[in-house]
């Protein structure tokens, strides 16, 4: 979690505090669905336009398809050096 955020998180005063982008990327329609899980008793909530109900929010189609390139690139990477690392902690 980056500076900004512990800070804003520690000198928040509301209710809830909803991390958004700073790019506006995010659609504050969702925000009332936010609220009304967490006032239903949840202690946290996590939205993602990976998830599968998921959506690119107000990004434009160039860098919505270039952010899910990224992600698919970089999972590709990461699972490739996971599958290694318990390949080799399996033969110990």
């Amino acid at each position: 979690m980056g500076k900004a955020l512990k800070e804003g998180t520690q000198k928040a005063k509301g209710k809830y505090v909803i991390w958004t982008m700073g790019d506006l990327s995010d659609n504050p329609k969702t925000y009332k669905k936010i609220i009304k899980k967490l006032d239903s008793g949840l202690d946290l909530v996590f939205g993602s336009r990976y998830m599968k109900s998921g959506s690119s929010g107000n990004l434009g189609f160039v860098k919505a398809t270039l952010t899910r390139l990224g992600v698919l690139i970089l999972a590709k990477i990461l699972w490739n050096q996971s599958s290694r690392y318990y390949q080799r902690l399996s033969r110990l």
